[in-house]
């Protein structure tokens, strides 16, 4: 990722530095979820009044679109009408592209450019634009509120917080909460019944809903990680612990974690309810650790006034998930093979569903 995410990065830094630099960074967004609540909403108000009613449209698209506006509204304060968002947006868009082409090899001829060459060039400008733009952003803006993390420091990790990955992962982890907020199979809805509990229990359902969304379909499959010392594994009684070398790459599997039968009852399946209760271990959606994804809280904020918006405008979404393994990505069916996953999912950079998940807008009883 290094081509395409240079240094200074915190995701790209190890110990000791990266310690560090995660205190201060912890430090200049702690703040930042509840400074940018209002921002979230006004703009998922905007989105869905955009929504005619009876109109259908593809629900990951929609969500997409309402990523870019939200990320890059609260990471560099611009708005569709900015002549810089529709550069920033292309510029991410071709660097996602380079960074995950099949032909991994930077070629720059007269009559051709690779894929990986056009994306090493988007990140080069993307750069520079950056640069500029967090060096004239108002310091009054939410995100530089703190004043912690100098500002090139600031410029380049904003590379990887707009970036098209990060519009990826929240618009598929959007898809999947209100897939299962108006389409999972209950009768009423389940956001009906957050809708018709009381003040102080629809928050709860609610909070119970998105954690369980989180567990099930975490956008990002798992990470590789390098071993920097040897590390020994328990293993169930009468196998041997497991040794894994210094040295090694490990992948990690968030979505088997999360799953694990041994932890979770039903691991499996979707239960709405499953944390109502305290005590319930949350999936791998941000990793887990010293590594845990730096923008968890904003992006469960996010998550949180979509959800909220789309409850208080009585909005309702009619429509069908089909494919199996779209169904096992919610948990809405259980047992379902590999096979059928990587059928009925894309699963690089974000899972999300191959076939669009088409739904219909209604609003109100």
């Amino acid at each position: 990722m290094s081509d395409f995410f240079p240094s200074p990065n915190i995701l790209l830094l190890d110990k000791p530095v990266h310690d560090g630099q995660r205190t201060l960074w912890n430090e200049q967004l702690s703040s930042l979820p509840a400074d940018v609540s209002g921002t979230i909403q006004s703009l998922s108000r905007d989105h869905f009044s955009s929504w005619a009613a009876g109109g259908t449209f593809d629900l990951y698209d929609s969500m997409k679109d309402l990523s870019w506006r939200i990320l890059l509204s609260i990471f560099l304060q611009l708005c569709p009408t900015d002549e810089k968002y529709s550069t920033f947006e292309t510029l991410h868009e071709t660097l996602l592209r380079g960074q995950f082409s099949l032909f991994p090899i930077a070629v720059n001829t007269r009559f051709w450019r690779s894929p990986r060459s056009k994306g090493i060039d988007a990140r080069k400008q993307l750069q520079e634009l950056l640069s500029r733009h967090v060096q004239s952003m108002d310091s009054a803006c939410p995100f530089l509120r703190k004043d912690i993390v100098p500002l090139d420091n600031v410029a380049s990790n904003v590379l990887l917080f707009t970036s098209s990955i990060a519009v990826k992962a929240l618009a598929s982890l959007l898809t999947a909460t209100l897939s299962n907020l108006f389409l999972f199979p209950s009768h009423p809805s389940l956001a009906d019944q957050v809708r018709d509990e009381s003040l102080a229990n629809g928050p709860t359902l609610l909070n119970s809903i998105l954690r369980e969304t989180e567990r099930l379909s975490p956008p990002v499959v798992g990470v590789m990680r390098r071993v920097h010392q040897d590390v020994i594994f328990q293993s169930p009684p009468g196998q041997a612990p497991i040794w894994i070398p210094a040295g090694w790459d490990v992948w990690m599997y968030f979505v088997g974690a999360a799953r694990d039968s041994a932890v979770y009852e039903m691991g499996e399946k979707f239960v709405p309810e499953r944390f109502v209760s305290e005590g319930a271990q949350e999936g791998f959606a941000f990793g887990a650790g010293p590594k845990t994804c730096l923008g968890r809280d904003t992006v469960r904020e996010i998550v949180k006034g979509v959800a909220n918006v789309a409850l208080v405008l009585d909005i309702r979404l009619e429509g069908e998930v089909k494919g199996e393994g779209v169904q096992g990505w919610l948990g809405w069916k259980t047992g379902v093979s590999p096979e059928a996953f990587a059928r009925d999912l894309k699963q690089l950079p974000c899972q999300r569903p191959r076939e669009s998940i088409q739904v219909r807008v209604n609003r109100g009883s």
